[in-house]
């Protein structure tokens, strides 16, 4: 069975994180994803969720690496293992991941440094190599294409 997952970033402006996942439950939701970890209260949402049973089905493991550039993989790599602890200790099975980073203009753009086909064999690469951490985790990497 399918359950909706409310992403909370854009929902509820200026609404305290915690108070947004309040806000869902009233509504009627019991899933909630969300953007980057690094900038949350992991156990404040982890208190909430569990008081309300509302399950965090999926949050970005994207930081300030991308798939995309091999040159980076290393930190790349070491930045999943970071998001994997925080996927564990949420109780979160889903980690949404870009193949570009988010930069204050944008998404990162790495077709002056490589072509096409580069940063897909790139991206396919480090997927391979996370698979398993991925595995180990029990934690499915979800590809959001952009």
């Amino acid at each position: 069975m399918i359950q909706l997952a409310i992403n909370l970033e854009a929902i509820y402006p200026g609404m305290e994180f915690c108070d947004k996942i309040r806000g869902i439950h009233r509504a009627g939701f019991r899933a909630i994803e969300f953007w980057g970890w690094q900038d949350k209260n992991l156990e404040q949402i982890k208190r909430v969720c569990r008081e309300l049973d509302v399950q965090v089905q999926a949050f970005s493991g994207t930081g300030s690496w991308s798939l995309c550039d091999r040159t980076h993989r290393k930190e790349y790599m070491d930045w999943i293992a970071k998001s994997l602890r925080a996927a564990k200790d949420l109780g979160c099975s889903n980690l949404i991941l870009f193949p570009n980073h988010f930069t204050p203009s944008g998404c990162a753009d790495f077709r002056d440094q490589y072509s096409r086909e580069a940063m897909i064999a790139n991206v396919t690469g480090t997927l391979i190599q996370l698979v398993p951490m991925l595995e180990e985790a029990e934690v499915t990497a979800l590809l959001e294409p952009l």
